[in-house]
């Protein structure tokens, strides 16, 4: 516990998440200026919770830098070694880290839940307007809000294990561009069968908008178990290499 504080502290004190925060909410804020200078009573709540999918991919984004830069960073700054004179059991040091990681993405990502709501739901109307979704409901707001938030612990894992792998933050981001933007596009052109193991095919099946609606034969909760599957594998692998890793 006392090494997960530290890591808590630690990335909670970081001025690169804190200048994304405010520029997070920053443009949250215009964005609900705008609406409510240019509303002409056509922007509803409805609109409102077809907005977190618009904003569920900047999240995702954020959570993939949070965690790639959790572990990254203290490889720069070769802080991991001074670490492991203090705490030599690699495994609880590499889990504490990536359990800090999930919990700080997890509370930034509501954080930010919470704002765009707050600052978009007054500017709303009780009317319907244009919506990619089923009608508005708070539960349905607030469980599609919960699996925006399950998907970005998920790319918060996955980023943190990539740089663990690649001993920088910039390996875990040029890596998971490579795979999204090459490896999912050459997949999808030649073997079109396995579009529905694809990480991105299961993401947006998670952090879509009404649960019931089919999407490329992927239920909700298969896609939700091979997304934690591939981030428990990936993870397992990070450790295995930090665990046989010289440090010196």
């Amino acid at each position: 516990m006392g090494l997960f504080g530290s890591e808590m502290t630690r990335l909670a004190s970081r001025r690169l998440f804190r200048w994304l925060l405010i520029l997070f909410i920053g443009f949250l804020v215009l964005g609900a200026v705008i609406v409510f200078v240019n509303d002409n009573g056509t922007f509803s709540r409805e609109n409102v919770a077809d907005g977190l999918i618009g904003l569920s991919f900047p999240l995702l984004m954020f959570s993939w830098l949070v965690g790639a830069s959790a572990i990254g960073a203290e490889w720069g700054n070769r802080t991991v070694s001074a670490l492991l004179t203090w705490e030599p059991r690699r495994t609880r040091v590499l889990v504490t880290k990536a359990v800090a990681a999930a919990v700080s993405t997890a509370l930034w990502v509501i954080a930010l839940q919470i704002v765009w709501t707050a600052v978009m739901m007054p500017v709303a109307s009780d009317g319907v307007g244009f919506t990619v979704g089923p009608p508005f409901s708070w539960g349905d707001y607030l469980a599609f809000a919960a699996r925006i938030l399950g998907v970005c612990v998920v790319a918060s894992v996955l980023g943190f294990s990539l740089a663990t792998i690649g001993k920088n933050t910039g390996a875990a981001l040029g890596g998971g561009m490579a795979y999204l933007l090459i490896v999912e596009s050459l997949v999808r052109a030649y073997l079109p069968e396995w579009n529905d193991w694809l990480l991105s095919t299961n993401i947006v099946r998670v952090a879509e908008r009404g649960a019931d609606a089919a999407f490329d034969g992927v239920t909700t909760e298969e896609a939700a178990l091979r997304l934690v599957a591939y981030a428990v594998g990936l993870f397992l692998v990070a450790l295995g290499v930090f665990r046989r890793r010289e440090m010196a």
